[in-house]
C-alpha cells in the first residue's frame, strides 16, 4: 500500500520493478502510482509500423533520434513521470537517454497511442503537461477510429484519417519531423510475418 506522502521520481523508479509486469504499464502522477492498463494488440502494431517508417526516414534524414517507453519527468514537487510510446529528440548528445529509465530533457515530439479507456481519459491531462513542459508537438494515434491527431498545443489539433498521408512538414511551422511522410493506413496494418 502506498504511503500518504507523495513519491519522488527516484522512489517510484526504485519500486517500479516490484509492480505487476515490472511496472511497465505504470506511471507516477503527482506523486501517486497510477496503472495505465496493458495496451491492445493494435497499440503494438501502430508503434511497430511507425518505428519502421521513422527508422527508414532517419537513415537519409538524420534530424534526431527516438527513444521508446522512456520516462519523461514532466513535473516536480509533486513529481510526475509519463511513459509515452515514443519520444523524439532533435538536440543534445545522440542517444544519451538510451540507458536512462527517465529523463528531464524535453523531447521535440511525443508519439502516443490511445488504446485503453484509461489512456483516453488521461490524454487531456498529458497534453497539458507535455506542452507546459516545452514539447513542440504530440502525435496521438487512435487505433479504433484509425486517425492520427497532431497537436501543436493542448487545443490546436490537426486530424489525419485513414485515407490521408501523414506529413511531418505540414504539422506546424516548427515541425520536428519535417519531410517525414507515411500513409495513415499503414499504421494499422498487421505485419505479414505476424500472421504466419
Amino acid at each position: 500500500m502506498q504511503e500518504d506522502r507523495p513519491l519522488t521520481v527516484e522512489q517510484f523508479l526504485a519500486v517500479k520493478p516490484d509492480l505487476p509486469e515490472a511496472g511497465r504499464w505504470h506511471e507516477l502522477v503527482a506523486g501517486r502510482i497510477t496503472d495505465l492498463q496493458p495496451p491492445s494488440v493494435r497499440h503494438t502494431t501502430v508503434v511497430f509500423n511507425f518505428s519502421k517508417a521513422l527508422g527508414h526516414f532517419l537513415e537519409t534524414n538524420p534530424c534526431g533520434y527516438a527513444c521508446y517507453e522512456l520516462g519523461l519527468i514532466v513535473a516536480r514537487n509533486p513529481d510526475t513521470v509519463r511513459f509515452p510510446a515514443l519520444c523524439f529528440f532533435t538536440s543534445g548528445e545522440r542517444f544519451a537517454e538510451w540507458d536512462e529509465e527517465a529523463t528531464d530533457r524535453v523531447p521535440a515530439l511525443i508519439f502516443d497511442v490511445i488504446s485503453t479507456p484509461k489512456r483516453r481519459q488521461e490524454m487531456p491531462r498529458r497534453l497539458a503537461e507535455y506542452f507546459a513542459w516545452g514539447v513542440q508537438e504530440v502525435w496521438v494515434v487512435e487505433p479504433e477510429a484509425e486517425v492520427v491527431r497532431v497537436y501543436s498545443s493542448p487545443r490546436a489539433c490537426r486530424v489525419w484519417d485513414c485515407d490521408a498521408m501523414l506529413d511531418g512538414s505540414r504539422t506546424s511551422p516548427t515541425a520536428p519531423l519535417r519531410g517525414f511522410t507515411m500513409p495513415v493506413s499503414e499504421l494499422f496494418q498487421e505485419p505479414e510475418w505476424w500472421r504466419r
